[in-house]
């Protein structure tokens, strides 16, 4: 007995469903992402001491999502490009740019 290869288009779907799932959660990080800048705008405009807390917490949520994204592999092989990791890290960057000048305003 011989073994049994998967047709190609078996193969084709698997690779068009794992495309789609990393695609999914790619746009799930830029959805959380922008939800928990949302909440750190309200919490800014309240002037108390939960805005820049927020913020550092927020910075540090975004940037471990894109750290994941850039450090998940598969096998051995990434499997994100680099650019989503990179894309996903720009948020944490302009995040701590606000929250060192929100400090400076304080």
């Amino acid at each position: 007995m011989g073994l049994v290869q998967p047709s190609a288009y078996h193969c084709s779907r698997a690779a068009a469903g794992a495309v789609l799932t990393y695609g999914l959660i790619y746009y799930t990080v830029a959805i959380l992402d922008a939800l928990l800048w949302l909440a750190t705008l309200r919490a800014t405009r309240a002037r108390g001491v939960r805005g820049p807390v927020t913020a550092w917490i927020v910075v540090a949520v975004t940037a471990t999502l894109a750290l994941t994204l850039l450090g998940a592999s598969e096998y051995g092989t990434a499997i994100f490009p680099p650019l989503w990791g990179i894309l996903a890290a720009l948020p944490a960057v302009a995040g701590i740019i606000a929250v060192l000048r929100m400090r400076r305003r304080a």
